[in-house]
């Protein structure tokens, strides 16, 4: 049975509830407004930004990184400027927790999704409800997005699916059942053909939305990297790189071509309840249940010892692809190794999964 959805406050800790997990060591990070944060182990410098009055469910890029936008279940919705930290705007869009809030690409609509099983698109400039869905899951939604051409919008739920479906029809076009628990988010690559979904059974499974070819070969799965349930996720511009948050109070930092989990960044309280990462790759935004907001700088990532041997310890190589001509990682310790990178083996017709790494 899935767990119950997580309310303002944390449940009593029970034997085999993952979240029932011993409070992490705390690093040297600053929070004052004259200094910068700095993570102990991995000295990744970063930005506490204060503005709701309850826990942070979403925090999401915009408008050319300048800006970023976060939601809460103080039932807000803040449009922040990353240069100076004010608030641009602060909008009350909802009566109840607001569990996820998503710009179109062009900046126009609004997306958010509620604890009323509601999703709503609105008008960024005026605030008015464009359209309103409230028969897509069975259960509290927990989050959406929208694909790069903003057309569909994927959604996820207590009901342990992801659903995308078209903004013009107002139609569910694609169900996807795999998940153990709560689904927790999603997210699309730039190219809209693969979709990513963290969960509550501490997992990623990447799959293949382009044709729906995850009916007949299942979707590959990242596992291992939280003790905690796996809360949010992000690519990448690129899709070189997933960003995970879960509420064992870190977020993860996994290489796509190779499969394997990069870096954890430890420095917040509480759950980590939503991620983000800069179109340029040298910025992670993170989400706490404490009301707080992070922002670190991953910009020398690849420099710091802890990636470098964690390289060295899966002996990776950095091959390029057979198909789409990209370099892509490598475990030289496989077996079998591959030719072409997960994307172009995910999109393939029937693939041996039980060579990828991670499945």
């Amino acid at each position: 049975m899935p767990l119950p959805c997580p309310q303002e406050e944390a449940p009593a800790p029970l034997p085999d509830n993952p979240l029932a997990l011993e409070p992490p060591s705390r690093g040297d990070g600053l929070v004052e407004e004259s200094e910068r944060g700095r993570q102990r182990l991995t000295q990744i410098p970063y930005q506490v930004y204060l503005g709701h009055t309850s826990q942070v469910s979403c925090c999401n890029f915009c408008f050319g990184d300048t800006r970023f936008i976060t939601s809460s279940f103080d039932e807000s919705v803040i449009l922040w400027d990353v240069a100076t930290g004010s608030q641009v705007c602060d909008y009350r869009l909802h009566s109840a927790p607001v569990t996820q809030c998503c710009l179109s690409p062009d900046n126009q609509r609004l997306f958010t999704s509620s604890w009323d099983k509601s999703l709503k698109a609105w008008d960024v400039e005026t605030g008015k409800v464009l359209h309103l869905g409230t028969e897509q899951h069975g259960s509290m939604v927990t989050r959406c997005r929208f694909s790069p051409d903003g057309q569909r919008v994927a959604s996820t739920s207590c009901d342990r699916t992801a659903r995308i479906w078209d903004m013009l029809t107002h139609r569910t076009t694609m169900t996807l059942q795999r998940h153990g628990n709560v689904v927790s988010d999603c997210c699309f690559t730039q190219q809209g053909n693969t979709l990513c979904t963290s969960s509550w059974d501490r997992t990623l499974l990447i799959w293949d939305v382009s044709v729906g070819q995850f009916r007949s070969q299942g979707p590959l799965k990242l596992a291992g990297g939280h003790r905690g349930c796996v809360s949010s996720c992000t690519f990448s511009r690129d899709a070189n790189l997933i960003v995970a948050g879960s509420y064992d109070h870190s977020v993860s930092i996994w290489d796509t071509a190779g499969l394997y989990m990069k870096l954890v960044l430890k420095d917040h309280n509480d759950w980590v309840t939503d991620v983000d990462i800069s179109a340029d790759n040298a910025s992670v935004l993170s989400a706490c249940k404490d009301s707080t907001v992070l922002l670190w700088n991953i910009e020398r990532l690849d420099q710091i010892p802890a990636v470098q041997s964690q390289r060295k310890l899966g002996g990776e190589n950095v091959v390029q692809c057979a198909d789409c001509r990209k370099p892509f990682s490598i475990c030289l310790e496989d077996s079998s190794l591959p030719t072409c990178c997960p994307f172009c083996r995910l999109s393939a017709t029937g693939p041996d999964l039980s060579q990828l790494p991670g499945v």
